[in-house]
């Protein structure tokens, strides 16, 4: 047995006997990057006796930018690296400028994907927005040493929105979960557009030509063009990094297992342990799943995004009152798990 199984047995008081101070075996810390385009930028590292380790961007909206497991990277990081919201273009797809990927960037809160309206921007802006009044604790509750982030974020325009979101991230001692939750709320007075979808990327050595892509979908469409139409039963196939690859997008319609929750995993059999994450939400929360598949050599990335509504045109929503709204005052709650998992393959 490792050190990472045998920690998950002992008990509170086995644990605090041998150590001064729990940073010997897990901790959050808040620190500042120092150079590149992140500098000045806050971030929230984590880090669990598991092997789970995590970085939480705080200028940018408390996306997760990085994930590793005893030392193997599971997310996939663009060109672009990490930077300060200041970098931020919104016109046309200029927003890929400062796309850092990572294993969480949040699209919304009133837009993501194409849109039709002046006052949106492909896939929103509230990643490029900071938090405030930023928090940390890592804590014994009952026999779990908890670590915990939160913090809120707004986005919001005089005549126009009144939106902020609530995130709070956890993990533990002993886990290898991330567990997020998020409150959106509209602070007018007015009815609000809101849509949102979770940027989840990831990237090799997780994904790889023999990576296996678990999941089922009630439907798939595709919203990528003529190719990934034709390969649409073969959106869970994968191959080496192929010059001038089209990407292909795909929506599903998720089916919901025990206590409403979908689940999709994505496995490398030939990683120790047969290695793969799980990402879990519930289907009355996130009942799309967007998949982005871009198989590019240096871009080999694969996405899985749930999203509370189609990945349509604003408008085309709109017009088929398939557009999600917060009344005045109203707010909705979003929760999404990732789980490292390891199958024995």
């Amino acid at each position: 047995m490792d050190f990472n199984e045998r920690i998950s047995e002992l008990s509170k008081n086995e644990i605090i006997e041998k150590v001064g101070d729990m940073r010997q075996l897990s901790y959050v810390e808040l620190q500042e990057r120092m150079d590149g385009s992140a500098k000045g930028c806050r971030q929230a590292s984590f880090r669990t006796a598991r092997g789970l380790q995590f970085d939480v961007l705080i200028e940018r909206a408390m996306d997760i930018s990085s994930l590793y497991y005893k030392g193997i990277n599971l997310v996939w990081r663009s060109p672009v690296d990490e930077s300060h919201p200041s970098y931020y273009e919104s016109k046309n797809d200029e927003w890929e400028r400062n796309f850092f990927g990572g294993l969480l960037t949040t699209c919304g809160l009133t837009n993501f994907g194409p849109s039709s309206e002046e006052s949106d921007v492909f896939h929103g802006r509230i990643s490029n927005r900071s938090a405030k009044n930023v928090s940390v604790e890592s804590t014994w509750k009952d026999e779990n040493y908890v670590l915990s982030l939160s913090g809120e974020i707004r986005q919001s325009r005089v005549h126009k929105e009144n939106l902020t979101l609530e995130r709070k991230i956890q993990t533990a001692l002993d886990e290898k979960t991330i567990t997020l939750r998020d409150k959106v709320k509209n602070n007018s007075f007015r009815k609000t557009p809101h849509r949102i979808l979770y940027h989840i990327n990831l990237g090799f050595p997780l994904l790889d030509s023999n990576s296996e892509l678990i999941m089922d979908p009630v439907r798939t469409r595709s919203v990528s063009g003529q190719k990934a139409e034709n390969e649409l039963n073969k959106y869970d196939e994968f191959q080496d990094p192929t010059k001038d690859f089209e990407d292909r997008t795909y929506e599903h319609k998720m089916r919901s297992e025990e206590n409403e929750h979908c689940k999709v995993r994505l496995i490398n059999p030939d990683l120790e342990n047969g290695l793969g994450l799980e990402i879990r939400f519930k289907k009355s929360q996130l009942p799309y799943l967007v998949e982005w598949k871009y198989l590019n050599k240096g871009e080999y990335v694969l996405g899985l995004e749930p999203a509370n509504c189609p990945f349509k045109d604003k408008s085309e929503l709109r017009e088929k009152g398939e557009l999600p709204i917060l009344g005045p005052q109203e707010s909705q709650e979003y929760e999404i798990e990732f789980e490292v998992v390891e199958t024995g393959s």
